[in-house]
C-alpha cells in the first residue's frame, strides 16, 4: 500500500509536468533575445569601426608627414594642408612647362650641332683639297714661273717679286 501511495504521488506530480502543453513564450523573452542579437551586431560594428578609425589615423599621420615634408623641403613656404592638391597641381604644371622649354632648347641645340657638323665636314673637305693642291710640286713651279714672268715683263718690281715669292714658298711648306 505504501508503494502504491508512493507511486501515486510520483505519478501525480509527474503527469501534470509531462502532460502539460507548452504555453506561449513570454514576450519579454523575445525582446531580450532581439536585444542580445542587436547588442552582438553593434559590438561587431564597433570593433570594425575601431579598426577603420585606426587605419584612417595611420593614413592621416602619413598625410601630415607628407605635408610637412613638402612644406619644409620642396615648397619652402607654409601652406594649409587642404591646399595640398592645388600645390601639387601647380608644381606639376610648372614642371611640365619647364620640361617642354628644355626640350625646345635641346631640339634647337641639336639642330645647331647638325649645322656645325655639316660646316665642319665642308671645311674639312676644303682643307683636304687645299692640302692636295699645295702638295703638287708642279703647281708651285708653275706659280713661280708666272711670278718670274711678271717680273721680267716689269709688271711688278723686284721688291714685290721677293715679297710674293716668300709668301708663296711659305704657303707651300
Amino acid at each position: 500500500m505504501k508503494q502504491i501511495l508512493i507511486w501515486g504521488l510520483i505519478l501525480g506530480f509527474a503527469l501534470p509536468v509531462v502532460g502539460q502543453k507548452k504555453g506561449k513564450t513570454d514576450p519579454r523573452d523575445t525582446v531580450i533575445d532581439s536585444m542580445k542579437q542587436a547588442s552582438s551586431k553593434l559590438t561587431a560594428d564597433v570593433m570594425y569601426l575601431t579598426k577603420e578609425i585606426d587605419s584612417h589615423k595611420r593614413e592621416l599621420g602619413y598625410y601630415a608627414q607628407a605635408h610637412e615634408l613638402l612644406k619644409t623641403k620642396v615648397v619652402r613656404h607654409d601652406f594649409a594642408a587642404a591646399a595640398l592638391p592645388m600645390v601639387l597641381d601647380t608644381m606639376m604644371a610648372n614642371r611640365t612647362k619647364q620640361t617642354q622649354s628644355l626640350y625646345a632648347q635641346i631640339k634647337s641645340l641639336q639642330d645647331d650641332v647638325l649645322i656645325l657638323q655639316a660646316d665642319n665636314n665642308r671645311l674639312q673637305q676644303a682643307l683636304e683639297s687645299m692640302a692636295q693642291a699645295n702638295a703638287d710640286p708642279d703647281k708651285l713651279a708653275h706659280e713661280l714661273r708666272q711670278l718670274k714672268s711678271l717680273l721680267d715683263a716689269e709688271i711688278i718690281t723686284r721688291a714685290e717679286f721677293d715679297d710674293k715669292k716668300g709668301k708663296l714658298l711659305a704657303k707651300w711648306e
